[in-house]
């Protein structure tokens, strides 16, 4: 089958996801590796992590995980997807596994676990995450006075709050 063809039929086969056919697994897994064998690794790369999210934003762990471990490469975006996945479907356990795994961590990675760890009730553990961030942006202090408001600790939110210089960007 020539290349063209092949175009053809991942053209179809796109359009047969987006329309609301559900394949299995294995033959998404089978259309991006042949993808990728004609030199659109970049789109396969785009593509996968989509459907990552996709997977991760609906709950669906089990799937999310096969195209995680299936991807042909992982990017920041795709191991962020899996750990707030994990996180909001309430598995903290998976969660800290892959932040464990992590070789390249940025603010969002440590945001959303101090953000999990709020949720789960360990303030304890948000904290120290927070203090051990390389890096704190606005939105990690966000993160840390979202959290203990959450859980009902207004004094700790207020005294995070006093310690921000740029107060006006926080949302």
């Amino acid at each position: 089958m020539g290349k063209w063809r092949f175009q053809e039929a991942f053209a179809l086969y796109v359009e047969l996801q987006t329309s609301g056919f559900v394949s299995p697994t294995f033959s998404l897994a089978s259309a991006l590796k042949t993808c990728a064998r004609i030199g659109t690794g970049y789109v396969v790369m785009c593509m996968e992590t989509a459907l990552l999210e996709f997977y991760t934003k609906v709950g669906d762990m089990r799937t999310a995980q096969k195209v995680f471990d299936e991807m042909s490469e992982r990017n920041v975006v795709s191991w962020n997807s899996m750990i707030d996945g994990y996180l909001r479907s309430g598995d903290l356990a998976m969660a800290k596994g892959l932040f464990s795994s992590m070789t390249n961590k940025d603010v969002v990675s440590w945001n959303c676990m101090v953000s999990g760890y709020f949720r789960n009730g360990d303030m304890d553990k948000a904290l120290s995450l927070f203090q051990e961030m390389p890096e704190r942006k606005l939105s990690s202090w966000n993160a840390m006075i979202s959290g203990y408001r959450e859980c009902g600790d207004v004094e700790s939110a207020r005294e995070l709050f006093s310690k921000i210089d740029r107060k006006d960007h926080l949302l």
